[in-house]
């Protein structure tokens, strides 16, 4: 995380009326938070079976970190699937082949417009195999859960810290509800943390 608080994330934040070395975890929150969510907007994801679509852990081939979490080893595991972007012209219209079928920027023209080439999804599994929660993009803010049975483990944490391994950290967070509001402040505490240490 070394270097996160740059000359792009500190001007993302100066636009915004924030103007100092170092955000304050207030700030920060006000940067990223853009919104409020209902915390039982996500009941059905609250156990187990609830997130039982989200597959088992060799649908997620990259082993990224694994817990000791009461005993239990918690592995967080990666998956990355390849994004596709439609060539639009000048006014924003989409560039069509011969056929009449969309056209699709080659790798190149993405990584020459800045878009990333890979989309992470991030799951966490229990000993069972069993899928316990999830990071991963929703609409463009970043997504976050954990079944009830393992909430306030350090879980979240990580799977957020993996999600946004290779996001630059002036993407916010987007609409919240108020556990994501407490992991945003957890994440802020450690980041400020990790680099101070350097």
């Amino acid at each position: 995380m070394r270097g996160w608080f740059n000359d792009s994330y500190r001007h993302a934040l100066s636009s915004r009326g924030i103007k100092s070395k170092w955000p304050t975890e207030e700030e920060f929150l006000k940067h990223h938070i853009t919104g409020y969510i209902q915390s039982d907007a996500y009941d059905q994801y609250s156990t187990i079976e609830g997130v039982s679509w989200l597959g088992k852990p060799n649908d997620y081939p990259q082993v990224l970190k694994v817990m000791d979490v009461d005993g239990e080893h918690i592995e967080i595991r990666v998956r990355m699937d390849a994004l596709r972007y439609v060539k639009t012209d000048v006014d924003d219209n989409i560039i069509r082949d011969e056929r009449g079928d969309a056209m699709y920027l080659t790798d190149e023209e993405a990584i020459a417009k800045g878009y990333p080439l890979f989309e992470p999804h991030v799951v966490a599994f229990n000993d069972m195999g069993q899928p316990i929660g999830c990071a991963s993009n929703e609409w463009g803010a970043t997504g976050v859960w954990v079944v009830s049975d393992y909430q306030r483990k350090g879980i979240g944490y990580e799977l957020l810290k993996a999600f946004r391994n290779d996001y630059p950290l002036k993407r916010r967070l987007g609409q919240s509800t108020e556990a994501g509001i407490g992991l945003a402040r957890k994440y802020y505490r450690r980041i400020v943390e990790e680099e101070e240490r350097v």
